[in-house]
């Protein structure tokens, strides 16, 4: 599970903003979308870990992940991106999924 510049310096920003300094980003995997993976992803601000959350860091910022989420989480980068049509915000694609045919590796 990774970070890219962009995405670490956008949610530095936003938990700043927020007085959430010291808080985790959660992802969370939720059965339904993607086809070929039949999960959805999520970033949430959690500011407590449970004793068997998963802690990792990338690019500055501290992400959490349950256990049961892991497998999915492990190949997931999360991006910051800007499109003309549909705005701004994070994407999460997942390395190995589908070759790239489906929905999960567009943007």
């Amino acid at each position: 599970m990774k970070l890219t510049e962009k995405a670490a310096e956008v949610i530095k920003r936003i938990l700043k903003d927020s007085g959430k300094d010291q808080s985790f980003i959660r992802f969370v995997v939720v059965s339904g979308g993607c086809s070929c993976s039949g999960q959805r992803y999520g970033l949430y601000v959690d500011d407590e870990k449970s004793n068997d959350d998963l802690v990792f860091e990338s690019n500055g910022v501290k992400l959490i992940v349950d256990p049961m989420s892991y497998e999915e989480a492990k190949d997931v980068t999360i991006d910051y991106v800007k499109d003309e049509v549909f705005g701004e915000g994070f994407s999460i694609s997942k390395e190995n999924c589908c070759n790239g045919d489906c929905e999960c590796k567009r943007k």
